[in-house]
């Protein structure tokens, strides 16, 4: 544990607050995040009781930061993990059996990585319309490359390994031999690409909701920046609140990610 460092240890106990705040919103600020609760643009620490201030319409900017985290926690998290179990499928299955399969699913690969991720994002949330699950799906989709190519590699490395060879000699299957031999020995760099993927994730979803796209009946940072765009002048904490907490987590999950690279690896200090 000595590895993961001062800053490992900072943005893992930042990512835990970040946790918890999404956790306890309902009970922070119950009710709705987009009621009025004030006059127009009441500046930060103002009003003790509106430590964030108020945006435009009155509404709590503190308030708005804890829902938010909500939905930026829940779609970095859930598009991480549909699109590490993409690549790790696709990965898998190119590095073990190899041939044209190896060649058909590196060539989808290639296909899909060039283009921009986000602009294949914003194409499927603007086909498939608006929504938290749409959100994922198209983060998903668009994130599952670097995987797939990671574990395609690590996993060819390890096809013919004394090991592998002597789980086939004893007759175990291949499914057998790849996921309880192979994966659980490369589940390292995984784990830290996972962390990479959230903080992109994350990063993404703010685009497309600062855009536009995000899920309209929910309250994200993306959103509240695009609310305090046009505030920039005589408002500026309005857009600078929520792009703050936007920075912070995603330093955040990148300093608990590079924790996690020194964690695993036994060659790091």
């Amino acid at each position: 544990m000595r590895r993961l460092g001062l800053g490992g240890w900072v943005g893992l106990s930042l990512v835990l607050a970040f946790v918890l705040i999404a956790i306890a919103a309902p009970w922070l600020y119950p009710g709705d995040p987009q009621d009025r609760v004030g006059r127009a643009l009441i500046w930060p620490f103002e009003d003790p009781a509106l430590p964030f201030g108020t945006d435009r319409l009155g509404r709590d900017l503190a308030a708005g930061i804890a829902h938010g985290t909500r939905v930026s926690l829940l779609v970095g998290f859930a598009a991480a993990a549909a699109a590490i179990t993409i690549g790790v499928v696709v990965g898998s299955l190119a590095g073990y059996l190899g041939g044209l399969i190896d060649d058909a699913l590196m060539r989808l690969t290639d296909t899909v990585q060039t283009i921009p991720g986000f602009v294949l994002a914003l194409a499927l949330v603007a086909v498939l319309g608006a929504g938290v699950g749409t959100v994922i799906l198209a983060i998903a989709v668009s994130s599952w490359t670097g995987t797939a190519r990671i574990v395609r590699a690590e996993v060819s490395s390890w096809r013919e390994r004394d090991l592998v060879l002597a789980c086939r000699a004893m007759g175990m299957g291949h499914g057998e031999i790849l996921f309880r031999q192979i994966l659980p020995n490369i589940a390292a760099p995984v784990i830290v690409l996972a962390s990479v993927v959230v903080a992109v994730a994350i990063l993404v979803e703010s685009a497309l909701s600062f855009l536009g796209f995000g899920d309209p009946s929910l309250i994200s940072w993306g959103a509240m920046v695009a609310e305090g765009r046009g505030l920039l002048r005589r408002a500026w904490y309005v857009a600078a609140v929520p792009g703050a907490a936007i920075v912070v987590v995603v330093v955040a999950i990148s300093l608990a990610g590079d924790a996690l690279t020194r964690a695993l690896d036994p060659r790091r200090g």
